[in-house]
């Protein structure tokens, strides 16, 4: 969990199958919907998981739609 200036609270869990070589990353205790600009909408998360996968795989990874089956995540519909 990190704790932001303004309150809010990014918290992300992450669970790993290396048996079906997935991961679902669950974003649902984050903080809600913030009245400023500081909210992400879905595609900014997508993108940011997808990001930080890509970093970790020691190999090279086409960015497409297909690299990102493995992957599922989960928020609150209002926080992202």
């Amino acid at each position: 969990m990190l704790a932001m200036d303004n309150g809010a609270q990014i918290h992300v869990a992450v669970r790993v199958d290396h048996e079906r070589r997935s991961a679902r990353i669950d974003f649902s205790g984050t903080s809600a919907q913030l009245p400023d600009n500081f909210n992400a909408p879905r595609a900014i998360s997508v993108a940011a998981v997808l990001y930080v996968f890509r970093t970790l795989v020691d190999d090279e990874i086409p960015l497409n739609a297909g690299c990102l089956k493995p992957l599922r995540s989960s928020c609150r519909r209002a926080a992202c």
